[in-house]
Formats: C-alpha cells, structure tokens, sequence
C-alpha cells in the first residue's frame, strides 16, 4: 500500500513517505517490489509513461534494481514513439 499511496510533492510529505518505505522494505521488500511492478504494468497500460520509482527510491539495493532490470526487458510494455 505505501509503495502505491498517491503523494503531495513537497519535500515533507516525500521525506516521511521514503521513511515509512524503508521501514516497510525491510520487513517485505518482495512485496514491494511486486506492487512496484504491477504499478509499471498499470502506468504502462493507462498513461503509455512511468511515474512510481520515486516512491521506491529509498529503498534501492540489489533486488530491486534485478527486478527493475528484468521489467525494462518485459516485451509486453509499451513503447512510446515520439
């Protein structure tokens, strides 16, 4: 749900969001790391572009940056022509 959770973008709001985030990583990151990816899938049907890996920004390591990786292979996504 945090991974999700619309934001206001001021500098606070992001600062306690990537807090709660990190704590929740720690605690289930393969859970986070699946919404993440079902966010990719929905932006990438709904609005052709991709505006969620600020909300997992605090949390990169290793596992995240493998299942990001792997998703930027994923022939079902969209690619917008400009």
């Amino acid at each position: 749900m945090l991974a999700s959770y619309p934001l206001q973008r001021d500098d606070a709001a992001m600062e306690y969001h990537h807090r709660m985030i990190r704590t929740a990583y720690q605690h289930a990151s393969a859970d986070i790391i699946a919404i993440c990816l079902a966010q990719i899938d929905q932006q990438n049907r709904e609005m052709h572009s991709l505006n969620c890996l600020h909300l997992v920004e605090a949390c990169w390591d290793s596992q995240l940056e493998d299942a990001l990786l792997g998703k930027v292979c994923d022939t079902t996504l969209g690619h917008s022509r400009k």
